[in-house]
């Protein structure tokens, strides 16, 4: 059986800022002396695993972007041969179950994603995981704070060797 151990933002630590709407962003490196990455993950510092679902958990309706990178360099750069991204995932913020749905009375929205299968490895050999949040509202921005808190928390599948 495979383990799937979590990787979950801290809201008063990670996107603490406000992100201005129209596709700005914001970037962490999430590491084990912060609390998001579990030992076992980063164990040899190369955080070799695969990437399985996505949940977000945010005070604000917004239409996230979510992407991954291989290392702290390497976002959105200049250079095109130095990029380091894996991938990216966008929840439209339509209301709807798992893309921003709450119940009512609930305090936050909800968005999820899974049956995801992306190899993940740290290529800085820190031992992070780096994302990046885009706000892709056309108006409204993030609000700094826990007004406009947010968690990710990704589910990654140890691999050995190469994911």
């Amino acid at each position: 059986m495979n383990v799937v151990l979590p990787v979950r933002t801290i809201s008063t630590t990670h996107f603490t800022g406000a992100i201005a709407a129209a596709g700005a962003a914001a970037t962490a490196h999430l590491t084990v002396a912060s609390g998001a990455v579990p030992e076992g993950l980063a164990a040899g510092r190369t955080v070799r695993s695969r990437l399985k679902s996505i949940r977000i958990l945010s005070v604000q309706l917004l239409p996230w972007e979510v992407q991954l990178f291989h290392k702290a360099t390497g976002i959105g750069g200049a250079v095109i041969d130095s990029e380091t991204f894996i991938g990216t995932w966008a929840f439209t913020g339509s209301g709807t179950p798992g893309d921003g749905s709450r119940a009512t009375g609930d305090t936050f929205y909800c968005f999820y994603v899974d049956g995801l299968d992306v190899p993940y490895e740290d290529l800085d050999g820190t031992g992070q995981i780096h994302v990046r949040l885009i706000n892709r509202h056309a108006a409204t921005a993030k609000i700094a704070g826990a007004s406009g808190a947010i968690v990710i928390e990704f589910g990654f599948e140890l691999s050995t060797g190469r994911p």
